[in-house]
């Protein structure tokens, strides 16, 4: 059964990242068997399988070929997926709930997880850890509070409630208005009359 098993992981090893089926396929061994086989060798860590399923199964790689592993599920993955999985690339960094529980399952090949004190903690699997540390306490670092000055609240000058003498001038009111029409009228009739 030894043999069985590093019969499987060389062609791993060879073809790079497979499903079960493919193993299958390429060794000439009953699926079933394989998947039995390639359950053990991930117990001895001698392969690794990925977060993400390839059709109804896991992708199974060496430790060395994490990278190609995520190659070949982004080019299996359709749009709306790879969508998600650019937006979770440009965010870099998350802490818990910060990014939806079924995102973690189905794309921590992409993901490098830690703990921050109690809370766990994802980044990005090509960013630096430090980088990542100082990234998540940027955004987690409360934002100084700047302290506003007191100030009297201004009063608007007043303007003078009596007017000075001839400073200003009163606008006439509706009376005021009628008189001085009668007066001008008045006026025109006794010029007309004295011109006669």
């Amino acid at each position: 059964m030894a043999d069985i098993r590093q019969q499987i992981v060389d062609f791993v090893k060879k073809r790079g990242p497979s499903t079960p089926i493919e193993v299958a396929i390429g060794t000439g061994l009953n699926s079933l068997f394989v998947s039995a086989i390639i359950s053990d060798a991930e117990t001895s860590k001698q392969l690794q399988r990925s977060c993400t399923r390839i059709g109804s199964s896991h992708l199974y790689f060496t430790p060395d070929q994490r990278q190609k592993a995520r190659l070949k599920i982004y080019n299996l993955l359709e749009d709306g997926q790879k969508e998600i999985l650019k937006e979770i690339e440009s965010k870099k960094v998350f802490l818990e709930g910060d990014i939806d529980e079924q995102h973690l399952v189905d794309y921590g090949d992409f993901l490098t997880g830690f703990t921050l004190g109690e809370q766990n903690a994802w980044y990005w699997f090509d960013l630096d850890g430090e980088k990542a540390l100082k990234i998540l306490e940027s955004r987690v670092k409360p934002k100084p509070q700047v302290q506003a000055e007191v100030k009297k609240p201004v009063v608007p000058a007043r303007k003078p409630a009596v007017s000075q003498r001839g400073s200003v001038k009163k606008k006439p009111t509706k009376r005021s208005r009628r008189k001085s029409q009668k007066t001008r009228s008045k006026s025109k009739k006794k010029r007309a009359m004295a011109s006669l």
